[in-house]
């Protein structure tokens, strides 16, 4: 369908040049996007669905020279197109909102953003609740303050749906849960059991414990000696290269023998090729009374409980095929209020850290990875513009 628009839609402005073609190849960069863009608002659905693939096809390459004055234009009439979603079909509305998330973080877009808010209350539009949440995160720390609202204030009973959405969201893990877990690690005290679960966790988040700034802990830990020295080090070392040269030089100076055998007996361990990659599932707690059979309800002040293997991931063999299914699953739950409250404090904060980290562009591009299509392996999820290519 996109192509067949993309084509109907070269066709017709071809056809309102005077040379065709040849005039075309003269035409700039910034008249070939206000030629896409005045198709938004055709009668004909195929033609508006075609400018909206022109006017991708042009930002997602080099955007240098797209200047600001012709971008607020673009931005006004998709806004345009998308207040009028009574009147556009299914596959236009998802279209216009990627192209609204693809541009990112933008003062008309922040205008504009109560007409994606009203559609994601629509009732009858819950098929692009999804990716309206995309749109609002990729508009970066604006965006996420406006699904907060609407998860405080469960609009349409959206609070489960965007709450779960944001455990996925990688600037979220990285300033709220794993933060979360690292002072729960930090106030277990004597609580052995407590610790070892903390660091079960932290162990199958693999990079975000170093992003998180919680590697001096796990030195301090692995130096005590208070809890099993070979998780610790197992934590190090799923951290990443940073976790890696710390239990480096723990094996080459550390006087404490037991010290050096916990480094090295995890440097054997080959990281994973996604720096990324998660090892466990991240829910919002269980309020169904037989999923909770057998667990204790969060405690005061427990952000994430870990229900999984309490063992190394060094220690797990990831080949071992069938006998997977035999192997207790990792999940990491969340606490739906501590987590919104976290949401708020941070919020409320308002400072230059935070909303750095929602303005990382390669972040933002996944996001539509993340939420689209949940449940699936990333290389086959992502926006219909997104894998669309001439």
């Amino acid at each position: 369908m996109l192509e067949a628009s993309f084509c109907a839609v070269s066709d017709t402005i071809l056809q309102t040049l005077d040379d065709g073609f040849n005039q075309w190849m003269q035409l700039t960069y910034q008249d070939k996007l206000l030629q896409f863009c005045s198709m938004l608002q055709n009668v004909r659905k195929d033609l508006r669905l075609g400018g909206l693939v022109g006017v991708y096809q042009l930002i997602r390459g080099d955007t240098s020279q797209l200047q600001d004055d012709i971008l607020n234009v673009i931005i006004e009439e998709v806004f345009l197109a998308l207040a009028d979603f009574e009147a556009q079909e299914a596959v236009f509305l998802v279209a216009a909102l990627e192209v609204i998330g693809f541009i990112g973080p933008n003062e008309k877009s922040f205008e504009r953003i109560q007409v994606i808010r009203q559609l994601i209350c629509e009732p009858h539009l819950a098929h692009l609740q999804t990716n309206c949440m995309a749109c609002l995160l990729q508009l970066g720390y604006e965006g996420l303050r406006h699904l907060v609202e609407l998860a405080t204030k469960d609009y349409n009973r959206l609070q489960p749906l965007i709450l779960a959405n944001l455990l996925h969201i990688r600037a979220i893990q990285r300033v709220i849960l794993t933060p979360s877990i690292l002072s729960q690690l930090n106030n277990a005290g004597s609580n052995q059991m407590q610790r070892v679960e903390n660091l079960a966790m932290l162990n199958r988040l693999g990079q975000l414990v170093w992003e998180a700034g919680g590697l001096p802990i796990l030195v301090s830990l692995i130096e005590e000696g208070n809890v099993d020295r070979q998780l610790v080090a197992s934590v190090l070392r799923t951290s990443g290269k940073e976790g890696e040269a710390i239990l480096l030089k723990l094996l080459k100076y550390h006087k404490n023998e037991r010290v050096r055998m916990a480094a090295a007996s995890v440097l054997s361990y080959r990281l994973p090729a996604n720096p990324y990659k998660l090892h466990l599932e991240m829910t919002l707690e269980a309020v169904d009374h037989l999923q909770m059979k057998g667990r204790s309800s969060f405690v005061p002040g427990q952000v994430c409980r870990y229900v999984g293997p309490m063992v190394s991931l060094t220690l797990v063999d990831e080949d071992r095929g069938g006998e997977e299914h035999f192997v207790e699953r990792p999940v990491m739950e969340v606490n739906t209020r501590d987590f919104l409250a976290s949401l708020h404090r941070m919020l409320a904060l308002n400072n230059d850290y935070f909303i750095h980290q929602f303005d990382f562009v390669d972040e933002r591009k996944d996001v539509l990875k993340s939420l689209l299509v949940p449940g699936q392996e990333s290389s086959s999820r992502g926006g219909i513009m997104q894998n669309f290519s001439m």
